[in-house]
């Protein structure tokens, strides 16, 4: 099997997934906005994959093969985050007051009717919260993941809020991290 072949493979493999996910339940419509834009993305790959013949040049063929099996690497985890946003152990009831602190903190100079932040939250296995800030493909979306062992901890939300206002001063925190 030649690489591009391999890469193409791959890719129909994901976004496969990508249409699984969709069938879920989601209790916001962020996640499903979510999974509307990794699709459309890796719908572009493959059609740039698809448009490559025999006469195609081999090293360009490379290296867009090796970008998409990447990408399929960086974004698996972040699906990974999204089929957990649906998990009844989420807190829920915390979903409102995180969006209004997200959009507040990175979005301080816009009215709050005009605030574009998008929120998924889910769980984790860490004993910290992490929010995601970073997504290249993802402008304007927060993930936050709060840790599943600590569901019914009460200071978890104060904490996510701190750590969202380290991502905004550019501090590193144990749980901001970068995606993409």
């Amino acid at each position: 099997m030649s690489s591009l072949e391999y890469a193409r493979q791959r890719l129909r493999a994901f976004m496969g997934e990508v249409a699984r996910l969709r069938q879920s339940e989601f209790p916001y419509e962020h996640s499903v906005e979510a999974l509307d834009r990794i699709d459309k993305l890796f719908t572009r790959k493959l059609a740039r994959l698809n448009a490559f013949g025999h006469s195609s040049d081999p090293a360009i063929v490379s290296q867009e093969c090796a970008l998409a099996l990447r990408d399929v690497f960086r974004y698996l985890p972040l699906l990974g985050f999204i089929l957990r946003s649906t998990n009844v152990r989420n807190a829920f009831e915390v979903y409102g007051p995180l969006l209004r602190l997200a959009s507040a903190v990175l979005e301080p100079g816009v009215a709050k009717g005009d605030r574009r932040t998008r929120l998924l939250l889910s769980s984790e296995w860490d004993y910290s919260p992490h929010v995601y800030t970073e997504i290249a493909d993802l402008p304007g979306f927060v993930l936050i993941g709060l840790p599943a062992p600590e569901s019914s901890n009460p200071l978890l939300v104060p904490l996510a809020g701190h750590e969202l206002g380290l991502g905004r001063t550019g501090a590193e925190g144990p749980g901001r991290a970068h995606v993409g």
